[in-house]
């Protein structure tokens, strides 16, 4: 089942979506995802749970899901971190979606 919400937001200070270079030409969806993510995760491991590494070179660090029989699926929640189950991970599409529409100025 999908759930629309719609969020109205301004800015107090320029969005930091950048290039290479730094630069901020345009608002980049991946960008803004990304910070989504790191906030997601620290909320996660302040309020005590677990959030994996997704960025370790040790496999046994991050999520990784491996789904050899449907009933798997059913324990998911206990094969995977919270932070990878909302915004996907090996295996494992995000659940999270974000569309921006109407973008009256982005600040930069």
């Amino acid at each position: 089942m999908e759930k629309r919400v719609t969020i109205t937001l301004k800015t107090l200070t320029p969005l930091w979506t950048g290039n290479i270079e730094g630069k901020s030409e345009k608002l980049k969806l991946t960008g803004i995802i990304g910070s989504l993510r790191w906030w997601f995760e620290a909320l996660v491991r302040g309020m005590g749970y677990y959030a994996c590494d997704i960025t370790s070179e040790k496999s046994d660090k991050r999520c990784k899901v491996e789904i050899k029989n449907p009933e798997d699926i059913l324990t998911i929640y206990e094969k995977i971190c919270p932070v990878c189950f909302l915004f996907g991970t090996t295996g494992w599409k995000s659940r999270f979606s974000l569309n921006i529409e109407n973008i009256i100025s982005c600040g930069i």
